[in-house]
């Protein structure tokens, strides 16, 4: 998937953030974060464990001076939940799930034999010819589905709003080698 979110301006910390994940159905996930401002991190999520790779930029607005000198080409390593991941992983009230968790879009998307959502026409999205899909009652977020072959979806939100690619794609995961990570336990005791 891919997005970019603007924060409402009202918001106490409005953060700009934009990546682009993938996800296997075994519960790894890949990808990139950046925080406008920040920097960018490098993200590697494998069940409730959380990988981050920061570049300079984003381990010193998160971390601190002496964070990121710990951190200089490593991966932070810890559970999904740890606070030193909330802003990368996007944790929210609402959801309590990280960005990799595929179900947080579960509650945009229509279930299978959904009699509420209402059918709002057709549009193509990045080229794909789609129903365009308002789940009733689960957000007001338009769902655009593939209209040919296996019903995907393609965006979640208008323009701008999240899309989805690559199904079927495998996910090039590794798990980052123990020489290279630094255990977010180390960030608490400094």
């Amino acid at each position: 998937m891919a997005f970019s979110y603007v924060p409402d301006p009202s918001d106490p910390e409005p953060l700009h953030r934009s990546a682009r994940l993938s996800w296997d159905r075994a519960g790894h996930c890949t990808g990139e974060v950046t925080i406008a401002g920040r920097g960018s991190a490098e993200v590697v999520v494998s069940g409730g464990t959380t990988w981050i790779r920061p570049d300079a930029a984003f381990a010193r607005a998160e971390f601190g001076p002496a964070a990121a000198a710990m951190l200089a080409g490593k991966y932070l390593k810890g559970p999904t939940t740890d606070p030193h991941f909330a802003d990368v992983s996007m944790v929210t009230d609402e959801y309590q799930k990280d960005l990799c968790q595929s179900g947080v879009l579960e509650l945009a998307i229509p279930d299978e034999d959904d009699q509420s959502s209402t059918k709002l026409g057709r549009a193509t999205v990045d080229g794909v010819p789609t129903v365009d899909v308002l789940p009733n009652g689960k957000g007001t977020a338009d769902t655009f589905i593939a209209a040919e072959g296996t019903p995907y979806v393609i965006r979640s939100g208008g323009p701008g709003g999240t899309t989805f690619s690559d199904y079927g794609r495998p996910v090039a995961f590794q798990e980052p080698p123990a020489a290279l990570t630094v255990n977010v336990a180390q960030l608490h005791a400094g």
